[in-house]
C-alpha cells in the first residue's frame, strides 16, 4: 500500500500541471492521489476534498461535463460529512456542482443548490461579500428561465450591487451582471428605457481597458446597443453602432468568419429598415456567400439567409427571386429533417406570404396551415409564433372571402397574445383592432350605417394601443406611427376627416423625421394623406401628396413594385374624377393592371379591380362598349377567384 505522502506528492503535481494548463495530466495525478487516499483511510476521509475538487475541474476543462458533475458531487458528500452542513468548502463545492448541471441543462437540480451556496456564505461571511455576487447571478439567470422574472431581477440587482461596492462603478467585473439585467429587461415590455442605458454602460466599462485594440467582447457590446437604439427607434445611431461591431468583428476574426456574417446580417435589417433596399440586399448576399463558404451551401445558417434575403426582394417588388430562394431553403430544411424546427416554420409562413401575393391563395394557405402546425408542435399552442401564423391564415382566408372562417382564428391568436403580454403591452391591442384586420371584414359585409358604429365601438381600442405605444416606446417612435395610421383609418370611416387628417399629418410627421423624406414608410404615409385630402373635398392637395408619393415609391421601390401600382391606382383616380386628365389617368390605370399581372397573373383581386377601374374612367369618357369589356372582365376575374355566390361578385 502507498504512501499518503505519496498521495499529497501527486496532488501538489496535478496543482502544477493546472498551472501549466495540462487537464490531462491534472487528470492523472488527482485519480492516482484519490485512489491511495481510499485505500489507505477510506472513503470519506478529509484529504480528498482538494483531490477530488481538482480531478472534477479538470475533467470540466477537458468537456467531460457528466463525468465532472459525478466528482464535484461525490466531493461535495465528503465536504459535508467532514466539515458540516454549513461550511464554506459545502457553499463551493454546492457552487461548483450547480454550474455543471447548470450546463447540462439541468436548472431544476441546479437553483437548490446555488441557494444552499448563497444561504451558507451569507451566514459565514455577511450578506455583502464579493464571494455572493458569482451565486447570486448564477441563480437570478436560472430563475429567469424558470419565468420567476421578478425574484430574478432582484437577485441580479443585488449581485451588481456587491461588484458596485467591492470594485467601484467602472470595474470590468460589472459586466456580466449589467448584461444579465439588460437582457431580462428587455424581454419585458416598458423597459427599453433602462436597457439602453445598461447597454451604454456596459460598453463603456470595456472600452475604458488598456486594450489599444476593441476585443471582440467589445463588438457584442456594440450588437447589444444598437438593438436597444432599433428598438427606441434611433435608427442612424443603432446602425453606427452595428457598423463598430462589424469594424471590430473583421479585425479580430477576418472579413470571411462566420461572426461577420452574423454582424453583416445585423447591419443589413437595420439597413432595411432605413429603407435603403439595394443596400442591405448587398449586405445579405455577403452574410449569405460567407456562411455558403464556410459552412456549406446546405447548412442552416444559409438557409437563414435565404429565408431574410427573400422577404427583401419581396419588399423589392421581386417575387420570382424571392421564392426561388425561399424554395431553397425549405429544401435545406428538409434535408436537416427539421421539420419541428421554429426556422422551418418561419420559411413555410414566408413561402405563405409570397404565395399570397402572387395571388396563389390555395397553394399559399396549404404553407401558412404547415407553418401554423410545425409551430404548436416545436413552441407549444401558446406561444406568440402560432398567434402570428393564426393572424396569417386568418388574413389569407378574408383574401378569398372566407370571414367567417377567419373569425374563429384570429380569437384564439388573441387570446394567446394577451397571455403572452402584460396588460399595458401593446400588442394584443394592436392586433386585435389593426393586425387582425377585422375593422376592415367589418367594412366588407357592411350593408349600411352599421359600419360607422362598428368604427366608433372600435375607436376607444385604437386609443388605448396607441397610448401604450406612447408610454412604452414614446411619442416619437416609428411604431407609434403606426398606431396613429390605425387610429386615423377608423377616424377617417367615421366621416370625421378633419380628426383623420391631423392623425395622418402626425403619422408623416414622425416617420419623415426618423426616415428622412425617402423611405417605404414616408410614401405610404403621403399616400394615406393624399386619400384623405381627396375626401376632404382638397383635390389640389390631394394630387400633390399622391405625386410625392408616387416619386417616392418609384425611386425606392422601383416602378414595377405593387405598391407603386397603389398609388399609380389613387392619383389616377384623382385625375380622372376632379381634373378631367382622363388620358394620364388611363395610362396609369393600363400601367397598374400591367404590374399586377406581371406580379400575380391573370386571376388576382388587384388584377379585378383595375379593371374596373377601367370600366369606370371609359365610362366617364363615354366609350361604353370599352367600358363594357372591361367591367366584364372584372366580373370574370373575380368570379374565378372568389366564385359566382360572392358578394364582391354580386357588387360588380
Amino acid at each position: 500500500m502507498e504512501d499518503p505522502l505519496v498521495a499529497e506528492a501527486c496532488s501538489a503535481l496535478g496543482q502544477l500541471m493546472s498551472s501549466m494548463d495540462k487537464p490531462q495530466d491534472v487528470v492523472t495525478y488527482n485519480k492516482r492521489a484519490i485512489q491511495i487516499l481510499e485505500n489507505a483511510k477510506g472513503a470519506q476521509c478529509t484529504e480528498l476534498s482538494v483531490p477530488l475538487a481538482n480531478l472534477a475541474g479538470a475533467l470540466a476543462d477537458l468537456g467531460r461535463v457528466a463525468a465532472a458533475a459525478a466528482v464535484y458531487a461525490r466531493a461535495l458528500e465528503v465536504d459535508t460529512a467532514v466539515y458540516g452542513e454549513q461550511h464554506l468548502f459545502v457553499a463551493a463545492g454546492s457552487q461548483n456542482l450547480a454550474a455543471l448541471l447548470e450546463k447540462q441543462g439541468k436548472p431544476a437540480a441546479a437553483i437548490p443548490l446555488y441557494r444552499r451556496c448563497i444561504r451558507i456564505r451569507e451566514e459565514a461571511q455577511g450578506a455583502e461579500h464579493n464571494d455572493l455576487a458569482a451565486p447570486l447571478l448564477s441563480l437570478g439567470s436560472l430563475l429567469e428561465g424558470a419565468g420567476a422574472e421578478d425574484e430574478a431581477k432582484c437577485l441580479m440587482q443585488r449581485s451588481l450591487g456587491i461588484r458596485e461596492r467591492t470594485f467601484g462603478r467602472c470595474h470590468p467585473s460589472l459586466v456580466p451582471a449589467i448584461d444579465a439585467l439588460a437582457e431580462l429587461m428587455h424581454r419585458r415590455s416598458g423597459q427599453e428605457a433602462e436597457v439602453l442605458q445598461l447597454r451604454e454602460r456596459s460598453l463603456q466599462i470595456l472600452s475604458s481597458g488598456t486594450d489599444t485594440e476593441p476585443s471582440v467582447q467589445v463588438a457584442s457590446k456594440h450588437e447589444g446597443l444598437g438593438l436597444s437604439l432599433k428598438q427606441a427607434g434611433r435608427l442612424t445611431e443603432a446602425r453606427a453602432h452595428y457598423q463598430t461591431a462589424l469594424d471590430i468583428i473583421r479585425r479580430g476574426h477576418g472579413p470571411r468568419s462566420l461572426r461577420a456574417a452574423t454582424c453583416l446580417n445585423n447591419l443589413a435589417v437595420i439597413t432595411k429598415q432605413q429603407g435603403a433596399l439595394e443596400e442591405a440586399q448587398g449586405l445579405y448576399e455577403q452574410s449569405l456567400d460567407i456562411r455558403q463558404e464556410v459552412l456549406g451551401k446546405d447548412h442552416l445558417q444559409v438557409a437563414q439567409s435565404l429565408n431574410n434575403l427573400a422577404m427583401l426582394l419581396v419588399q423589392s417588388g421581386s417575387l420570382d427571386q424571392a421564392w426561388d430562394n425561399l424554395q431553397r431553403a425549405l429544401a435545406i430544411h428538409q434535408q436537416a429533417m427539421s421539420t419541428a424546427d421554429p426556422s422551418m416554420a418561419q420559411t413555410l409562413n414566408n413561402m405563405g406570404e409570397v404565395l399570397t401575393e402572387m395571388g396563389r391563395f390555395e397553394e399559399a394557405q396549404e404553407c401558412h396551415t404547415r407553418a401554423l402546425l410545425s409551430r404548436e408542435l416545436s413552441l407549444g399552442g401558446g406561444h406568440p409564433e402560432v398567434a402570428q401564423s393564426l393572424t396569417n391564415l386568418a388574413i389569407l382566408l378574408e383574401h378569398q372571402g372566407q370571414y367567417e372562417e377567419a373569425l374563429p382564428l384570429k380569437r384564439r391568436a388573441l387570446a394567446i397574445w394577451e397571455g403572452c403580454y402584460e396588460a399595458n403591452h401593446p400588442q394584443p391591442v394592436g392586433f386585435k383592432l389593426s393586425s387582425s384586420r377585422w375593422l376592415l371584414i367589418l367594412e366588407e359585409n357592411d350593408t349600411g350605417g352599421e359600419l360607422v358604429g362598428k368604427y366608433q365601438e372600435a375607436q376607444p381600442y385604437l386609443e388605448r394601443a396607441l397610448s401604450n405605444k406612447e408610454t412604452i416606446l414614446g411619442p416619437g417612435h416609428p411604431d407609434v406611427a403606426v398606431a396613429v395610421g390605425n387610429l386615423a383609418m377608423a377616424v377617417r370611416r367615421q366621416g370625421r376627416q378633419k380628426e383623420a387628417l391631423k392623425l395622418y399629418e402626425r403619422c408623416l410627421k414622425i416617420r419623415e423625421a426618423a426616415f428622412g423624406t425617402r423611405h417605404p414608410h414616408v410614401a405610404a404615409a403621403l399616400h394615406n394623406l393624399s386619400a384623405v385630402l381627396a375626401d376632404s373635398g382638397r383635390a389640389k392637395e390631394a394630387r400633390q401628396m399622391g405625386e410625392r408619393a408616387l416619386e417616392t415609391r418609384e425611386g425606392v421601390l422601383g416602378p414595377g413594385h405593387p405598391e407603386t401600382a397603389r398609388t399609380l391606382s389613387l392619383l389616377a383616380g384623382l385625375y380622372m374624377r376632379d381634373s378631367k386628365r382622363f388620358g394620364e389617368a388611363e395610362q396609369m390605370y393600363l400601367r397598374c393592371l400591367t404590374i399586377h399581372e406581371g406580379l400575380h397573373g391573370p386571376n388576382h383581386p388587384d388584377v379585378a379591380a383595375e379593371f374596373g377601374h377601367l370600366g369606370q374612367l371609359m365610362m366617364a369618357m363615354d366609350r361604353h362598349d370599352e367600358a363594357r369589356r372591361y367591367f366584364h372582365r372584372s366580373l370574370t376575374t373575380r368570379e374565378k377567384i372568389l366564385g359566382r355566390e360572392h358578394t364582391d361578385v354580386a357588387q360588380v
